[in-house]
């Protein structure tokens, strides 16, 4: 039964969503109600903590506290409260709190490509001219473009990972507060070529209804096939030994 309860909890707040801050009779049942009174506050309230870091988040939600012990504060209240302690904050309470869906954050694409000078045609008329790959080879390292989106309502700043050939890693971050367009790029050169883009690695995003973190692999990774393969052919051996063949 409270299996079934959760179950039409999240499917109320998925199908007939109200904002968090709408009155009480504005949630079409007491299960839509709860999951965004409930649900998707908590989940609001860790994602502002994972995007400004939990020591400032529990500063101002202490002094929150203080300041409004045994009385009956409102949303604006919190909101001031918040705001006094972290700074401006309407790219991320009022999309939240008054607005209905949320982020919608994937990779769009990575690629790598062998690095090597401008080639193809360049200028006009008589000044004219054409490198071809011949005149402009490879050069050792890559190039490398990672383009990340967020299609959602609700935009935030956002880590990712990106992961290389050789073993090394890179931290970004894409500082979205929903001023600028709704895709980031970024453009690098290294000696490895990239194999995978991980976005929010430590979890920090989680008002996201599509499951983050997304991982990218832009090459397969063969090591448990081979290592299957590895116990299979064992196991073929063993067998034909024990039994003669």
């Amino acid at each position: 039964a409270d299996v079934f309860r959760l179950r039409r909890a999240i499917e109320s707040d998925v199908d007939l969503p109200t904002p968090i801050a709408a009155a009480a009779r504005a949630f079409v049942d007491a299960d839509s109600y709860g999951a965004a009174t409930y649900g998707k506050t908590m989940r609001a309230l860790r994602t502002l903590l994972g995007v400004v870091g939990r020591d400032r988040f529990l500063a101002a939600m202490r002094r929150y506290a203080q300041e409004w012990a045994f009385r009956h504060p409102g949303p604006a209240d919190l909101f001031a409260v918040l705001e006094a302690e972290l700074g401006e904050l309407d790219w991320f309470l009022g999309p939240v709190f008054y607005g209905l869906g949320g982020p919608a954050l994937a990779v769009h694409s990575a690629e790598c490509r062998p690095r090597h000078p401008p080639r193809g045609v360049f200028g006009r008329g008589a000044e004219r001219t054409e490198t071809t790959a011949a005149q402009a080879p490879d050069s050792p390292g890559w190039a490398c473009r990672v383009v990340i989106k967020n299609t959602g309502t609700v935009r935030l700043p956002v880590d990712l990972e990106l992961r290389f050939a050789d073993g090394t890693r890179l931290s970004e971050h894409w500082d979205d507060r929903g001023t600028g367009p709704a895709w980031h790029a970024i453009d690098l050169e290294r000696s490895s070529p990239l194999v995978e883009v991980e976005l929010d690695p430590e979890h920090k995003i989680a008002l996201a209804e599509d499951s983050l973190p997304h991982t990218l692999r832009l090459r397969r990774n063969t090591d448990a096939s081979w290592r299957a393969a590895a116990r299979a052919g064992f196991w073929a051996q063993t067998s034909m030994s024990v039994f003669g063949l």
